[in-house]
């Protein structure tokens, strides 16, 4: 439990201190982050109509690279968010969980759509649980399942407020302790039959 609070203080310390910054340094490239803390509490005392005190938080930060030329466009980004939240007299939960990484590099050919590559990586950062009435089973945990999916096609871009892709895209899942439901069965051979 201590690391995920190290976690969290970092992510607030980092969120605090580039809140809505964006620079162009010397190179061209334009770097933008932001982020937010929400916090939450129901209290509840003498209330006739029933319920249960609860309290949740969540934090997000948002982050983008990007450089842009008469020849090209690149722009990595990446957005964590980590929160939890708790009810009545139940342990505090994991309410939401994701760390998204994307970078996308498109070559500029004069025409409405051009060409593009992406790198797209996704995963959490604390174990997760499916929760009984009695006890949490753990199904999940920092890259367990881990997914990296790249992808090459066309793009179509109006203005800054309008983008689209076409492409075709491999993906890959990794998990080494959870691997049901996220990949296939360790028990399955490769041409499908159980061993």
């Amino acid at each position: 439990m201590k690391w995920v609070f190290q976690r969290v203080l970092f992510l607030m310390m980092i969120a605090m201190i580039a809140m809505a910054q964006e620079n162009k340094n010397e190179s061209g490239w334009t770097y933008t982050m932001t982020g937010n803390l929400n916090l939450s509490q129901i209290a509840l005392d003498n209330w006739v109509e029933g319920g249960d005190n609860a309290w949740s938080w969540q934090i997000n930060i948002k982050g983008k690279v990007k450089r842009e030329e008469n020849t090209y466009k690149w722009v990595s980004s990446g957005n964590v968010n980590f929160g939890k939240s708790k009810i009545g007299s139940a342990e505090s939960r994991k309410a939401v969980d994701e760390i998204r990484l994307e970078s996308v590099y498109t070559r500029k050919l004069g025409l409405p759509v051009n060409p593009y590559a992406a790198l797209t990586a996704r995963t959490q950062f604390a174990r997760g649980y499916e929760y009984t009435d009695t006890s949490g089973i753990a199904i999940s945990d920092f890259m367990d399942p881990g997914y990296f999916t790249q992808s090459v096609g066309m793009g179509y871009q109006f203005k800054d407020s309008f983008s689209t892709r076409l492409g075709a895209s491999l993906k890959e899942t990794f998990t080494s302790e959870f691997p049901v439901p996220y990949a296939d069965d360790p028990e399955t051979s490769i041409n499908g039959s159980r061993q």
